[in-house]
């Protein structure tokens, strides 16, 4: 019903737009770094060893990275990739880290069977370049326990109505699911939901709304083709 949210050590806080610049001055080892939201391929071994960019790029990796949430082999996540944009004589990208990106598919409401809607903040809601995917800029409230764990939170998309809409057009009205889980609030940390467009047709309305900190939030977006 729900995906879990796996917190990652890589700070994500300059990442609401799909890229970050350069931070180091000269031709340090990060000079060249960029971020980039991105479905990426695992192989044999569950190791990533390239990506299709949302901006229709296709990089592939110097060297396959292996992360203990990856546990598919020969599949596509859904992802943040941070990488070299100078690639080797290869044409390959050195990889830095991979961050998992919740891909949300709507479960409508009679299928749900505790609604949680626990408060976050919503920082942001775009597209894909490429048109595949809306993607949600988040942030939850987290923390350690006293045992010196991080309780895993759940996110989801609730569907609670489908309206018809004129020349055959839907209004879906979903609501964001996120169970806190008794996880403690001490700090904050950024993450990021997208959700795929091909599970709609052109011309549907999309309402989200989410509790947040600052009270109920809704946004609307319209599917175009």
């Amino acid at each position: 019903m729900t995906r879990r949210l796996i917190l990652s050590v890589i700070t994500l806080c300059t990442v609401i737009a799909c890229t970050t610049d350069a931070y180091e001055s000269g031709d340090g080892t990060y000079s060249y770094m960029r971020a980039d939201f991105a479905e990426s391929y695992t192989n044999s071994q569950t190791q990533f060893f390239a990506a299709d960019t949302d901006d229709n790029r296709h990089v592939e990796f110097q060297q396959a990275m292996a992360r203990e949430w990856a546990t598919t082999p020969d599949s596509v996540y859904r992802t943040l990739v941070y990488y070299s944009a100078q690639p080797d004589a290869n044409s390959k990208c050195r990889l830095f880290s991979v961050v998992p990106v919740n891909v949300l598919r709507y479960k409508p409401v009679e299928e749900v069977k505790e609604m949680h809607t626990d408060p976050l903040y919503w920082n942001s809601i775009w597209t894909s370049s490429n048109g595949k995917y809306l993607n949600l800029g988040l942030t939850i409230m987290t923390g350690y326990t006293q045992e010196g764990e991080i309780v895993l939170q759940n996110l989801g998309l609730v569907c609670d109505e489908v309206r018809t809409l004129a020349d055959e057009k839907r209004e879906f009205v979903m609501r964001l699911y996120h169970a806190q889980n008794e996880s403690p609030q001490y700090y904050s940390s950024d993450v990021y939901a997208s959700i795929p467009l091909n599970d709609f047709h052109a011309g549907d309305v999309l309402t989200i709304t989410a509790n947040t900190y600052d009270g109920e939030q809704t946004r609307q977006y319209t599917v175009t083709p």
